[in-house]
């Protein structure tokens, strides 16, 4: 995975040797490691950190110096025993730079508020959402049954944070999604807003705060197809059906309205050739491009496409706080 050109014949890269499960106690090939690829041999490779941290996870080699040194990112994993809790951290860093914020938190999906006052996490178990500011940490949301929650959005102009709730990457499996009004006077309220019991995701508001974009299977029939729909940003469909944005035999996914209001960028395979197969493994199978579709009219444009393959994965696109740009 990741990899990184040395020179023209050797490549580092992350790899990991062994399968697990989630709940495995992982052995050293199941770790993740960096290691180096020479293209004259590539049978054998130079391991790196399989001697300096054999159980540790190593990410994204980079190169430096024309090649003289490698670098990477670690997880610090085997500090942890079977079966341990990850201790809730949210410390302050020294940062390079004067105008950059630097902060680490122990936890995944981090978003920020519009106005960068607030941050929500989720722990690393997929059972608490935690919110971050000046008066310290707290639960917000949380779960204890077989469900996940994941993907905080930040409503673009009330104080109102929404959660996914369910499996993740099981498409054939019920998602919904949540609203947590009020979310900074710590009530813990709870607000669900999709009906149906289909497969909702990946909520984001106009910048009025009034409207709530998402894509769900709803009208997508045995093959589980995902369109982009709109509802009620405080209530969701308590307010009357959510109104259907997109239609076709295909996955649009991944949208974000516009902070200027004019434009939603989206994700989309609706371009993928005739005999793409539909899943991979259960999964969506790439062929994957970012789209934006014109708020007023719903008019769509192709802006940027990926492989036309099974690796064509060019996905989660966002506007620039300004709006003039899609990263």
């Amino acid at each position: 995975m990741t990899p990184a050109a040395i020179d023209e014949n050797r490549v580092a890269v992350a790899t990991i040797r062994q399968k697990s499960v989630f709940f495995d106690v992982r052995v050293e090939a199941q770790y993740r490691h960096i290691e180096v690829f020479d293209m004259s041999s590539p049978e054998k490779s130079l391991q790196i950190t399989q001697y300096t941290k054999p159980k540790g996870d190593h990410y994204n080699p980079f190169v430096m110096d024309s090649g003289k040194y490698i670098g990477y990112h670690r997880c610090q994993s085997d500090h942890l025993q079977h079966g341990d809790d990850v201790p809730r951290q949210f410390n302050k860093l020294l940062s390079p730079h004067e105008d950059v914020g630097l902060f680490r938190v122990a936890g995944a999906f981090p978003a920020f508020s519009k106005d960068g006052s607030k941050l929500a996490f989720v722990d690393n178990e997929f059972k608490a959402m935690w919110l971050a500011n000046s008066d310290g940490m707290r639960v917000v949301f949380e779960t204890d049954g077989p469900n996940g929650i994941f993907s905080p959005v930040w409503n673009q102009k009330k104080d109102i944070l929404y959660v996914c709730m369910g499996p993740s990457f099981k498409p054939n499996e019920t998602l919904e999604i949540y609203a947590i009004p009020h979310v900074s006077s710590g009530a813990r309220e709870r607000r669900l807003l999709t009906k149906g019991k289909f497969n909702n995701a990946f909520p984001s508001t106009n910048p009025e705060g009034t409207k709530l974009i998402f894509r769900s299977t709803r009208d997508g029939g045995d093959k589980k197809y995902k369109n982009l729909y709109i509802m009620d940003a405080e209530v969701g469909e308590d307010a009357g059906e959510a109104e259907r944005l997109t239609e076709g035999d295909w996955t649009d996914t991944h949208c974000q309205w516009s902070p200027n209001r004019d434009w939603i960028v989206f994700s989309s395979n609706r371009d993928r050739p005739a005999d793409a197969p539909e899943h991979y493994h259960g999964l969506d199978p790439g062929y994957f491009a970012v789209y934006l579709m014109n708020a007023s009219d719903s008019s769509v444009v192709r802006v940027l496409r990926s492989g036309y393959d099974f690796s064509g994965h060019v996905n989660h696109p966002v506007f620039s706080p300004d709006g003039e740009a899609l990263w």
